[in-house]
């Protein structure tokens, strides 16, 4: 798991509560008159509040991370947005505008300071060009973004969506492996059908971006028109792999806000479920008081082996048993602990005045 996931796990787990103490601090402020008490920790009003500014913190939470990697997408950018070229363009189009775009970018139209920069912004539009004109990387590059240009020994369309389809399964793999771990330590206990769920439809829908010769109905015909139709909201069309990492994070921090928000929108216990979750603690209880006499019993038969089959071995070993049971037992009362003590503390103070006599 990358650090930009475990970040977000840790603001996921801390920044709630602490924002959730703050917000319903402020809201008895506002809400309450000076002087008059504020609801009790425990009791079923200020519960209730609690409940809601938390829920209210989470879904504000959830729509934060959405935004936040939505910006991060576009900071980082793409071929078509860096050199703002048309999304849809055929292969005879982007060679003409990335030639241009060449000619433009070459250093030696710029001074000898600027060398350094404009090498690096040719060396990009090269990558582009090399990228966007050839139809298989191109295809590649739409639906495994960046990561395909270090994928060398790649050639072919099928080559770039086993390499695809081999990282996708790893990524949810390991996805699983956290989410099992976490249950076995008590954490997200919650919600673990609709987890499950959710992601083996995202393994599915990545699946089928990766394989399709065309880009998902969700994005052609939803969110890339929604986004360009907004007035005043200027946002680059999604590609299909900005489309499956959004997915991913919204996926992430859904599981976390179901686990974080479902003991606190579920039914209280009836008292049926109560006895029913006792009894079974109950019975392994007594599986483990079974299975330690069973223990106890083989061991102490390993122990009497040597004195099987000699009655009188096995005489003299009870007598001993027994003597040893009693002076334990003696040895360990408070009265003849006592009485021990000061024996020894009188005789100590009789050979202390026999010494100095």
């Amino acid at each position: 798991m990358s650090g930009e996931y475990l970040a977000s796990l840790a603001g996921w787990y801390f920044l709630p509560g602490l924002v959730t103490n703050w917000a319903q601090t402020i809201y008895y402020s506002i809400t309450i008159r000076a002087g008059e008490p504020h609801p009790q920790p425990g009791t079923p009003v200020f519960n209730r509040h609690r409940r809601n500014v938390f829920t209210l913190v989470i879904v504000s939470y959830l729509l934060f991370t959405i935004y936040q990697t939505d910006w991060q997408l576009r900071q980082v950018g793409d071929f078509y947005s860096d050199l703002a070229l048309p999304r849809h363009a055929d292969e005879k189009t982007l060679q003409r505008l990335l030639r241009r775009a060449l000619a433009l970018a070459h250093p030696d139209k710029y001074g000898p300071s600027q060398q350094e920069s404009a090498a690096l912004a040719f060396g990009r539009v090269k990558e582009a060009y090399d990228t966007l004109t050839d139809p298989v990387r191109r295809f590649a590059y739409e639906r495994f973004g960046p990561d395909m240009l270090a994928w060398k020994n790649c050639k072919t369309t099928r080559d770039f969506v086993m390499q695809g389809a081999q990282s996708s399964c790893v990524t949810m793999l390991s996805t699983l492996v956290v989410m099992l771990i976490a249950q076995t330590f008590g954490q997200m206990q919650h919600g673990k059908y609709w987890r499950y769920l959710t992601l083996a439809a995202l393994l599915v829908f990545e699946l089928h971006t990766m394989t399709r010769a065309t880009e998902p109905a969700l994005l052609r015909y939803v969110l890339n028109p929604l986004l360009s139709a907004l007035p005043g909201f200027r946002h680059p069309p999604y590609l299909p792999f900005q489309l499956v990492k959004l997915a991913r994070q919204t996926a992430f921090s859904f599981f976390i806000a179901v686990n974080q928000l479902a003991p606190w929108w579920a039914p209280p216990a009836t008292a049926a479920q109560e006895e029913a979750v006792q009894n079974q603690l109950l019975s392994q209880i007594r599986r483990i008081v079974a299975a330690t006499t069973l223990d106890s019993q083989r061991l102490l038969a390993l122990e009497h082996a040597p004195f099987a089959g000699s009655a009188r071995s096995e005489s003299a070993m009870r007598e001993r048993l027994v003597e040893w049971l009693v002076q334990n037992e003696v040895r360990n009362d408070p009265a003849v602990s006592a009485a021990m003590k000061r024996a020894i503390e009188r005789r100590n103070a009789e050979v202390d005045a026999h010494g100095s006599g």
